[in-house]
């Protein structure tokens, strides 16, 4: 397996626990990069203190430090692909979990399961269940399937293309979308991550994730989906809300 960590070098606090998360995971077989750019030294010393290679970026975006991380000879000889934010977290477990329902479930393309969000101090906000529907309301309504925490099949991943280095934002979406098509998703009903919510995140410093989410979701719907798009857009905007709703009702 191969974890491809992403960092712009500039939250160390962050990126130290988020190493120290994928360090407490109990997997002999889990190889982890750490892509970010030629000047971070700070994050370079923090990857080397974990034991993880550092390389320096040669893209400008999250989605092109994957393809490039994904594209090292480690992922070659990797059966599981997956990324995770230098803000996130991994949950104890997260890994065997995963490994173990792809190799329960051969034909799964990918597994995902719940996540915790927090604020900026890790203190818990909601944790999200998102269930087996998630797949079916993240092709027509807002992205709920969590990828901390999830894991892609390496030969699926190849079989799809890869993420899409021009997007910015909603490169997740866009993958979980092709590999849809390639088997059903397994969901595992545990904690595999924590999402964290502070002010200077990706999605939190930008209006745009929700524009090209809609754009992405556009490429797979169909000349029939598209169609039927003013009316359905409306309804997955109350039935967004509703699932939110439902999320809350589970704070811990």
């Amino acid at each position: 397996m191969l974890l491809v960590v992403p960092t712009l070098g500039e939250r160390l606090d962050y990126l130290e626990q988020t190493l120290a998360s994928i360090a407490a995971q109990e997997h002999a077989g889990l190889s982890v990069l750490v892509v970010g750019p030629g000047t971070g030294d700070g994050a370079r010393g923090l990857a080397e203190r974990f034991g993880h290679r550092y390389v320096d970026e040669t893209g400008r975006s999250l989605s092109a430090a994957i393809v490039q991380g994904w594209a090292e000879t480690e992922a070659l000889r990797a059966d599981v692909l997956a990324w995770l934010g230098d803000d996130d977290l991994l949950a104890p477990g997260a890994v065997a979990r995963a490994t173990a329902a792809l190799a329960e479930h051969p034909d799964a393309p990918m597994v995902y399961g719940r996540c915790r969000y927090i604020d900026a101090d890790g203190t818990e906000i909601f944790t999200a269940r998102p269930g087996r529907i998630a797949v079916w309301f993240s092709r027509f309504g807002q992205d709920v399937i969590p990828q901390p925490g999830s894991f892609q099949r390496a030969s699926a991943v190849r079989a799809v293309g890869g993420v899409d280095a021009g997007l910015r934002y909603a490169m997740d979406l866009d993958l979980f979308l092709r590999l849809r098509r390639e088997g059903r998703f397994v969901y595992l009903p545990h904690t595999q991550a924590a999402f964290r919510l502070h002010p200077t995140s990706l999605t939190m410093s930008n209006a745009e994730p929700g524009v090209e989410a809609a754009m992405v979701r556009e490429r797979y719907l169909g000349p029939v989906g598209r169609a039927l798009l003013p009316v359905s857009r409306p309804v997955f905007r109350v039935a967004a809300k509703v699932w939110a709703a439902l999320q809350w009702r589970h704070l811990v």
